[in-house]
């Protein structure tokens, strides 16, 4: 009867009002029926009770609510919830954190107003399509609007929309909310994220979403976009609109401390029409303090590009007045843009606008030490791969930790009058900027635009590092469409190496075919545009090697010693490169007449490459060195020399052998022998020999007290024994042959 005439009322009247008092209310049909007599105490019983209805207010009245179990409204058309600063908790006296919350199923036109939503989590699942945590879930819904609601400490996320449309989020709070802990299964964990907001949209209609003056605090996500995670199929039409928020203290664990942009492949259906795509736009925001491995501040992957519909789309990330401040990662501090499946049709449709924005303070922390990750980490504050990244008016990269501006396979186009600024920038190949595979600087046709760079310090191109295709001395320019109206400005940008202060490039013969001179008049003559450097002393530009050279014709290595070749290179400025460790060299043998012969190991001290090759005593071959990456080459010839003072041949190395030899006692590290004090060590004719030192041959003395035993260093190259510490040629044995000797006399001498 009750149920009967609770359906009478809601077919007689326009609107429904319910008050809830979590203190005295109470759940029964007079607190729907008898408004505002009375008052229901829980949300559950109302929204399990009224369903498939419209203009619904809600007024919570109490100061404090709890929220036990799902709290589902399905298919209701005009819904506002009113809690005047109330508190909505899930915990209870068993656990902190419910597995309770608010689902809005399949509703419109809701408005949330005025309260804190708590310790909720919710688990909800629908066929399969959507199971994961949250204190609020809109599903299927549309009109939504959200104000002044605290979402704090809730297991899993805030909130979350799904295929929900149309709605703001304004003046809200989300804060501390993550993953607290779980019960879900494996495969249920990778939905587990967690953070501040989460929207998914995948459906084709158009939507439009505005986030304004909101604050997302202390945040987290196991994997992707710690306070805002938005998630979007390929084929949608929709427009975010991100405004006068702040993102602080967030953190995820691999992407997106801040905030998180997937966009993923489905198999569209466009009935006719193609979508308008997609506009994120974000405005007068600050993203600070926040920190992941990739993106500290900013994510941003698009793992789909669509040929046949995405090239006539509107695709575009906007930041607008933004701050990006003390944001940290492994590799891109402040923003990572990952569109790397954009390239198979090599176009770049999705466009990254950045306007007024100020990046400062970041710091990339990358650890080539660990195992796992040597070699595969790079240190950026903005990193984009495959992208289209526009600079409009002023842009500002200060004191930065990593590269300022890290790009790959991407175009980076500055507006009229633009004004870029980079200043006291640390990389490790580029201070402020690096471009690699294909990626150029365009500009605007009859634009005035200011690039100033200053301070910024590398190991390598302390403000500008260009990696080429050097190889085959092919691909772009690094500038395209530059202007005497296009200015760069260079002030006290530091190459810790010593090599390139300002510019350094893999090559600029891409840029000589594209306007014409050489390396040097390619920045004095101004079809590049203006170069402004400090100074031309040390050299502010320079390039990777393109020539090698040495002293000797011919190598004459000994079998399995060190062999110390000294190496000249020179760069497209004909600059000398002194560290070979800038530029590796690698080793390899042709023509090889003896298959015995061959390179054990090479490594480089300054300009010393030193080589160890082992086999038999007279092979013969010739060695080609080459930069491992760039087009620097040399042939030589080589041959394997008899072995040095103290050793004999062995398989196929030289090796000090104390039993063979009379008083060599060893050998030290850098493989020189050594031999007791007071013996004779020399040559008869070609032979090396060691013997009982004579004292008159050796000028032996012990006088005041020095007699003392101490061990002698004899160089690998007997040739030095006469230098200094040789004694004449003298008559030895009945032979009457000629000898060089080297005297052991007591006191200190090194033959090295």
């Amino acid at each position: 009867m009750m149920i009967l005439l609770l359906c009478i009322l809601l077919h007689s009247v326009s609107s429904l009002n319910i008050r809830i008092d979590g203190d005295n209310g109470i759940d029964s049909i007079e607190c729907l029926t008898e408004q505002p007599q009375s008052s229901c105490q829980s949300l559950k019983y109302v929204a399990d009770t009224i369903n498939n209805t419209g203009n619904l207010t809600i007024e919570i009245i109490s100061p404090t609510l709890s929220l036990q179990g799902s709290v589902i409204f399905t298919d209701i058309n005009g819904l506002t919830i009113n809690g005047q600063g109330t508190i909505i908790s899930c915990s209870n006296e068993s656990m902190l954190y419910g597995n309770s919350g608010i689902v809005f199923d399949t509703c419109s036109n809701v408005k949330l107003n005025s309260f804190t939503i708590e310790h909720c989590g919710l688990l909800y699942k629908n066929e399969q399509k959507y199971c994961r945590r949250q204190s609020i879930l809109f599903y299927n819904s549309k009109n939504f609007s959200i104000s002044k609601v605290n979402f704090s400490d809730n297991n899993g996320y805030g909130l979350v929309f799904y295929d929900s449309s149309n709605g703001s989020i304004q003046h809200n709070v989300f804060e501390n909310n993550g993953i607290k802990h779980s019960d879900l299964s494996i495969d249920e964990e990778s939905n587990a994220t967690g953070g501040g907001l989460h929207i998914l949209q995948y459906n084709l209609y158009n939507n439009i979403i505005g986030i304004y003056a909101n604050q997302f605090i202390n945040n987290s996500a196991t994997t992707i976009g710690g306070a805002l995670y938005m998630d979007l199929h390929s084929c949608a039409n929709f427009n975010l609109y991100i405004t006068a928020s702040n993102f602080i203290g967030n953190k995820a664990e691999t992407a997106g401390g801040a905030i998180g942009f997937i966009v993923h492949q489905i198999y569209c259906h466009y009935n006719g029409t193609i979508p308008f795509g997609y506009s994120i736009s974000t405005s007068s925001c600050n993203i600070i303090n926040n920190m992941a491995k990739f993106g500290g501040g900013v994510a941003i992957q698009i793992v789909h590009y669509e040929y046949h519909y995405d090239i006539t789309k509107v695709k575009q990330f906007f930041f607008r007045f933004c701050n990006f401040t003390g944001n940290k990662a492994m590799a891109s501090s402040a923003v990572d843009i990952n569109s790397r499946s954009q390239n198979v049709y090599q176009y770049l449709k999705t466009v990254m606008i950045f306007q007024n924005c100020c990046f400062n303070k970041n710091m990339a922390e990358a650890d080539n030490n660990q195992q796992d990750l040597r070699g595969k980490l790079f240190k950026a504050t903005l990193y984009a791969t495959d992208a289209y990244i526009y600079f409009v008016t002023k842009i500002s990269f200060v004191n930065n930790t990593g590269t300022a501006l890290f790009v790959v396979n991407s175009r980076v186009r500055m507006s009229h009058r633009a004004q870029i600024r980079f200043f006291n920038n640390t990389g490790d190949q580029g201070g402020a900027i690096f471009l690699a595979d294909d990626s150029i600087m365009t500009f605007e046709k009859h634009s005035l635009s200011l690039i100033n760079i200053s301070n910024n310090k590398a190991l390598i191109g302390g403000a500008i590092y260009i990696q080429s295709l050097i190889k085959l001395h092919e691909g772009p320019c690094f500038l395209f469409q530059p202007h005497d109206g296009i200015k760069f400005h260079f002030t006290s940008n530091n190459a810790t190496s010593g090599f390139g202060h300002d510019i350094f490039a893999s090559t600029l013969q891409n840029c000589v075919k594209l306007y014409g001179g050489n390396a040097t008049t390619l920045f004095k003559a101004g079809k590049m545009g203006k170069f402004e450097f400090s100074s031309w002393i040390p050299p502010p530009v320079a390039t990777a090697p393109v020539n090698l050279s040495i002293n000797e014709k011919k190598l004459v290595p000994y079998p399995g010693i060190p062999y110390n070749v000294t190496i000249t290179q020179k760069d497209e400025f004909d600059n000398n490169v002194t560290n070979l460790q800038l530029f590796p060299l690698s080793a390899t043998l042709q023509n090889v007449h003896n298959l015995s012969l061959k390179i054990d190991i090479t490594y480089s001290i300054a300009d010393n490459y030193i080589i160890v090759f082992k086999g038999t005593v007279g092979d013969t071959a010739t060695l080609l060195l080459q930069t491992t990456e760039y087009s620097a080459r040399k042939l030589f010839n080589i041959t394997l020399y008899h072995c040095p003072p103290g050793y004999i041949f062995h398989i196929d190395t030289c090796q000090c052998n104390s039993n063979y030899y009379y008083g060599i006692s060893g050998r030290l590290e850098n493989y020189a022998a050594v031999i007791d004090g007071g013996l004779w060590a020399g040559y008869i004719g070609d032979k090396f020999a060691t013997a009982d030192c004579v004292t008159s041959l050796c000028d032996y003395h012990n006088s005041k007290g020095n007699n003392r035993h101490e061990d002698h260093v004899l160089p690998l190259n007997y040739s030095l024994l006469n230098k200094g510490v040789a004694g004449p040629w003298v008559t030895v044995g009945q032979e009457n042959k000629m000898a060089r000797e080297a005297r052991s006399d007591f006191g200190h001498t090194l033959f090295t």
